[in-house]
């Protein structure tokens, strides 16, 4: 569960990496199942992300990256491989100076351990919500 309370903002961004990062191909199949068309952010998609991350988004931060593909990572390595996506070594750290921002790192592996790439970014948090997400990837 996502805590989205202003004072738990660690909390909220470490909720979000673990969902951002880790899928399934069940969830993929749901993922891209509940985007619009040519993988757009329409209402229904938004709603979907909405409920997936508990709220802990704003709807113009699941729009944005909806559409430059932050929010489908994970679902994408899922069903490039036919595989489950699990997040290991994750590491999400307060930047030093800004309270409102938190880096993050991981690597990406298939549920039997094949490396597919290592991640990095930040996820900006505004009154208990993601207002704004990076993230990068290395490829394994």
């Amino acid at each position: 569960m996502l805590v989205s309370c202003s004072d738990s903002s660690q909390k909220t961004a470490e909720g979000i990496v673990d969902k951002l990062l880790n899928c399934t191909v069940k969830q993929a199949d749901e993922i891209f199942d509940n985007l619009g068309p040519d993988d757009s952010a329409d209402a229904d998609a938004v709603k979907y992300f909405s409920d997936k991350y508990e709220a802990a988004l704003t709807d113009a931060c699941i729009e944005k990256f909806i559409g430059t593909r932050v929010l489908l990572t994970a679902a994408d390595y899922a069903k490039a491989e036919s595989a489950d996506i699990v997040a290991k070594d994750v590491k999400v750290e307060a930047r030093s100076g800004d309270k409102k921002v938190y880096d993050y790192s991981a690597k990406l592996e298939t549920a039997d351990g094949k490396a597919v790439a290592s991640v990095y970014g930040s996820i900006t948090i505004n009154d208990g919500k993601a207002t704004f997400l990076i993230l990068n990837e290395s490829y394994s």
